[in-house]
This record gives structure tokens, C-alpha cells and sequence, in this order.
């Protein structure tokens, strides 16, 4: 029985970069990089996968998290910088960032050590 690996449908996120060229809003388009994630409805998820998917994940949440906890407070203290809640939307691309760039690199690490 083949697992369907639920990684995968992150790329169905892409869909809302379609937005970006039915509205005038360009900033859709930073969606469309979220098809990196299609290739993993290929993948067979093992023990070794669950790991690294659990690697990156924590180390996404935690440069999210420690990067909002700095962007709050400089926001407060540096006011025409920009507003308190796009410390939030900071927060969101660095963990989705992070997740993607550590993702990448254990995945590398693992096809070496083959």
C-alpha cells in the first residue's frame, strides 16, 4: 500500500499566485515558489524522511518565532521603519524560508551520504 506524502500539498498554495495576474496586487506571485513542494507527492515517506521534516520544522519555528520577537520591538522603537503587525509577516517568511532552505540542505546531506 503507497503512503501519499501530505508535503506535497503545500504546492497547492500556488493556486493563489494566480492572483497575480488577474489583480493589479504583484505580491501574489511570491506564491507561485511554493511549487517547489510538488515533488513530494513522489516521495515514499520513511523513518529518515519524518526526521528531516521534523529537523526543519523546528528550526523554521524557532527563527520564526525569534525573528518576530526581534521585529516587534524594533518596530516600536524605530516608529517610521515600518508597523507592529508587519512584524508578523516577517515572522511568516522567515519560517517558511528557513523550512525550505534547511529542508533542502538535509535532503542533500542525506542523497551524499548514499
Amino acid at each position: 500500500m503507497k503512503r501519499i506524502n501530505l508535503l506535497g500539498f503545500i504546492s497547492l498554495f500556488a493556486l493563489i499566485g494566480i492572483l497575480g495576474f488577474i489583480t493589479e496586487n504583484k505580491k501574489f506571485l511570491g506564491f507561485w515558489g511554493f511549487l517547489y513542494y510538488a515533488k513530494y507527492f513522489t516521495v515514499i515517506p520513511d523513518e529518515m524522511f519524518k526526521v528531516t521534516i521534523k529537523t526543519a520544522a523546528s528550526l523554521a519555528f524557532f527563527f520564526g518565532f525569534s525573528s518576530v520577537a526581534l521585529a516587534i520591538p524594533i518596530s516600536y522603537i524605530f516608529v517610521d521603519l515600518f508597523q507592529p503587525i508587519y512584524a508578523f509577516y516577517i515572522g511568516y517568511v522567515v519560517s517558511v524560508f528557513t523550512f525550505t532552505i534547511v529542508l533542502t540542505y538535509l535532503e542533500h546531506e542525506e542523497q551524499q551520504g548514499m
